[in-house]
């Protein structure tokens, strides 16, 4: 038992070894118990609140830029409902301009499946980092699950928010530079969220941290 337990402290790869696979068949329940506590263990102790927290604000704005931008799609149709104020109602609106529901529809799908797309590129690139920083990749994975569990009961507070972020494109007349111009200050947002050494070392404190009072 005692050299089972020395084999996993010391390297994953020496755990594995087909000897030791076969030592690990010849324990019994009590000492795979203690085993399998050591692993959860260890993986707990890779949990970086700090990097969840930085990878989910990062994603936020990924999903803000990537719903923003979305707008592009159909500029004409923002032009449109904007002149409008909604005075008779969306459909007649629509049946004014020569816009049938099926445009309509098809403008709000693309529109909100934007953000999900925005999220899964975010996670992907969280992910990246998390292997260059040689973090723990179920940070990344918990960041987007938290970020998915917002969105999915609108607790993200974009539409509260979004008047802010989208103040800077209000200074153009255009509205295609108008939402060009917020969705890449949102973008470049959350990129520099991931990557300012700042960010890094905001992280990072917190792993130290945790090998610290382990070894301790």
């Amino acid at each position: 038992m005692v050299e089972i337990v020395e084999t996993y402290t010391g390297s994953y790869s020496r755990l594995i070894n087909p000897d030791n696979i076969i030592n690990l068949a010849g324990c019994d329940s009590r000492e795979l118990n203690i085993i399998a506590g050591m692993i959860t263990q260890n993986n707990e102790s890779k949990i970086n609140w700090r990097q969840i927290l930085i990878h989910a604000v990062a994603a936020w704005f990924f999903m803000a830029a990537f719903q923003t931008l979305s707008y592009l799609y159909n500029v004409d149709l923002i032009k449109i409902l904007r002149q409008s104020n909604f005075e008779t109602g969306t459909e007649d609106v629509l049946k004014k301009h020569g816009i049938s529901m099926e445009e309509f529809t098809a403008f709000l799908l693309f529109t909100n499946f934007s953000a999900l797309a925005g999220l899964l590129v975010a996670f992907i690139i969280s992910l990246f980092v998390s292997s260059r920083q040689h973090w723990y990749w179920i940070n990344s994975l918990l960041a987007f699950i938290l970020t998915y569990i917002l969105f999915r009961f609108d607790l993200l507070g974009w539409e509260y928010l979004r008047k802010f972020f989208w103040y800077p494109g209000q200074l153009f007349t255009s509205t295609a530079i108008e939402f060009l111009v917020n969705g890449l200050i949102l973008l470049a947002i959350g990129f520099l969220v991931l990557f300012l050494p700042r960010s890094k070392r905001f992280i990072s404190k917190e792993s130290g941290e945790g090998k610290k009072g382990h070894s301790n």
